[in-house]
C-alpha cells in the first residue's frame, strides 16, 4: 500500500523479484507458444527470458544511444502474432514512453514496463512503472533500494486484474472461498480475453517488507545522492569533447541514475570503447560490463535465433555496445563528493 501510494497507482503486490513480476504479467495476458513480444535488443537477460519462459517468442528491437528501445523500430516488427511490447528503463534512463504507447494503442498491444532500474524516475509527471499496462520493479541487492538481496513488486493499470494480483503471486489461494473441512480454495487466475492460468509461488517475507518500508521513507534522499553523483561526473566529463556524458534529465524526464552511462566518439578519442575500458582499468576506475546484446547468448541461438541476421537489424546496439558505449557504477556513494 505504501509503495502504491508512493508511485501513484491503485495497487501493488510484492513478489520474489522483477523477473517474477514480468512472469505474472505475461501469464495474466495469456501469452504463450506462438505469441510474439517485442523487447529491446540491449538489456538484462530477464527482459527477454520472461518471454521465453512463457513459451513465447521475443522479437528484438534496436535501441537508441541511451540504450532504451527505439520507438521508430517497433512498428516494422509487429505481426499478427504480436501481443505486447516490453520497455526497459535501463540504468535508470527514461525510455520514450509516448510514442510506444501510441503504437501499442494503434495495434491493440499491451505495454509492460521493466522498471527494475526505474523506481522513482518520472516521464512527464508520471512515475516509471505506472505508465504502461504493467510495471515490474526489482529490489535486488545492487538496486537503488533493496530488500535484503532480492525482491520485486508488480503494478498494473488493468482494473480487472487488480482483484487477483495477490493470488497470482501465491498459488491462486483464495481465502474468500473454502473447500470442505479446509481453510481456503485454490482457483486459476483469470487472464485476458477469458483465459486463465495456474499461479506459482512468488511470495516474499515479512523482513523484506520491513526493509523496503524503512528505505522508502528515505528514498528521496537516496535518489538525490545519486543525482548529485551523476551531476558531478557529467560536469567533469563535459570538458572532453570525445565523451558524451549521461543526460541529467529535465522537468519532464527524471532518471533514477541507477548506473552511469557514457558514449564516446572513437575518432576524437583515438580508439573505441574497448581501448577506453583498458585505460579505465589501468586507472582503477570501476567499469562493469553489465549487459550484452541479448541475441548473442547461446540459449537463444540454440532456439534458432540467427545472431547475424538480428544484428543487421540492430545497428545501434552493435555500434554502441562494441565501439561507443560504456556503463559505470557509482563507487563510494556514501562518501561526500567534495572529499
Amino acid at each position: 500500500e505504501k509503495f502504491a501510494k508512493w508511485v501513484g497507482t491503485k495497487m501493488a503486490v510484492s513478489c520474489t523479484n522483477g523477473t517474477a513480476a514480468l512472469h505474472i504479467a505475461l501469464a495474466s495476458l495469456g501469452i504463450g507458444p506462438g505469441d510474439e513480444v517485442i523487447v529491446p535488443s540491449y538489456s538484462f537477460i530477464a527482459s527477454s527470458f520472461s518471454v521465453l519462459q512463457a513459451g513465447a517468442i521475443p522479437v528484438f528491437a534496436d535501441v537508441t544511444d541511451d540504450h532504451t528501445i527505439d520507438p521508430d523500430c517497433i512498428e516494422a516488427l509487429i505481426t499478427g502474432r504480436t501481443k505486447a511490447i516490453i520497455v526497459v528503463h535501463l540504468s535508470g534512463v527514461v525510455a520514450d514512453m509516448g510514442p510506444v504507447l501510441e503504437i501499442a494503442k494503434k495495434h491493440n498491444l499491451i505495454v509492460l514496463e521493466d522498471a527494475a532500474h526505474g523506481f522513482g524516475g518520472e516521464y512527464k509527471g508520471k512515475k516509471l512503472g505506472t505508465i504502461g499496462h504493467f510495471g515490474a520493479f526489482s529490489f535486488h541487492e545492487v538496486k537503488n533500494m533493496t530488500s535484503f538481496g532480492e525482491g520485486g513488486i508488480l503494478t498494473t493499470t488493468i482494473e480487472d486484474f487488480r482483484a487477483d494480483m495477490k493470488r497470482a503471486r501465491f498459488l491462486g489461494a483464495d481465502f474468500s472461498k473454502k473447500i470442505k473441512n479446509w481453510l481456503y480454495d485454490v482457483c486459476a487466475i483469470p487472464g485476458k480475453d477469458g483465459s486463465s492460468f495456474v499461479a506459482t509461488n512468488f511470495s516474499t517475507t515479512e523482513i523484506q517488507g520491513l526493509g523496503l518500508q524503512l528505505q522508502l521513507e528515505r528514498y528521496p534522499e537516496i535518489l538525490a545522492e545519486r543525482a548529485r553523483a551523476a551531476a558531478y561526473l557529467t560536469e567533469r566529463l563535459s570538458v572532453c569533447d570525445a565523451i558524451q556524458p549521461q543526460d541529467l534529465g529535465n522537468e519532464d524526464i527524471k532518471p533514477t541514475f541507477h548506473l552511469y552511462s557514457v558514449v564516446i566518439d572513437p575518432d576524437k578519442a583515438g580508439g573505441d570503447v574497448q581501448l577506453f575500458k583498458k585505460k579505465l582499468a589501468q586507472k582503477g576506475v570501476t567499469e562493469i560490463a553489465l549487459f550484452g546484446p541479448l541475441y548473442r547468448f547461446e540459449v537463444l541461438k540454440d532456439r534458432g535465433y540467427d545472431e547475424a541476421a538480428i544484428a543487421a537489424t540492430c545497428p545501434v546496439t552493435e555500434e554502441v555496445f562494441d565501439r561507443r558505449g560504456i556503463t559505470m557504477t557509482y563507487p563510494h556513494l556514501n562518501v561526500h563528493l567534495d572529499k
